[in-house]
């Protein structure tokens, strides 16, 4: 019982809820990643985004499907209703990028901080495509179904085009996973 007790104090705050800690490791090697987005909304070249890895979004249309809203509300950029998923044009943002590039958007764990293979962000605040689903556990919050979503990452638009980007909208992106 006192080991622990030690455990625990010594536990950073973030680990008291344990879910912020069920994220997946990220692959040394590049890997690719995804920013969903209206059509007109841009990133400056210091901004910050919140993307996805490929990977998963892979997985989650091949056990869910491709359909557009769905896609949306498990990704946590828009609400529960499917107005603005169908109203606004959306598109994806493709980038190669390494994982030290990468941190985990996980509120109240200490920045730097490696959890499941990458650093703790230094800034907490929602970057951009951090919306609806943003639950500051390094994961989204499936507005659709209220469960847990995917993983989420952070890298900052100039890290990520460096090494270049594709860019097509939600539809076409959909077809070709």
């Amino acid at each position: 019982m006192t080991g622990l007790l030690a455990a625990l104090a010594l536990a950073p705050a973030y680990a008291q809820d344990a879910a912020c800690l069920a994220v997946g490791d990220v692959a040394e090697t590049t890997p690719q990643v995804v920013w969903i987005s209206p059509v007109r909304k841009h990133v400056r070249k210091r901004g910050w985004m919140e993307v996805i890895e490929m990977a998963d979004l892979e997985a989650w249309t091949k056990e869910h499907g491709k359909d557009s809203v769905r896609f949306l509300q498990a990704a946590g950029v828009v609400g529960k209703g499917a107005n603005r998923a169908r109203s606004t044009p959306w598109k994806v943002t493709v980038f190669d990028v390494g994982r030290d590039l990468t941190c985990r958007p996980i509120e109240g764990a200490t920045p730097g901080t490696q959890i499941a293979s990458v650093a703790v962000c230094e800034d907490q605040k929602p970057a951009h495509g951090a919306k609806h689903g943003f639950t500051g556990c390094g994961y989204s919050r499936d507005t659709g179904s209220g469960a847990r979503g995917l993983d989420v990452l952070r890298v900052q638009w100039e890290d990520a085009a460096r090494e270049g980007f594709c860019v097509m909208p939600l539809d076409r992106f959909l077809e070709g996973l």
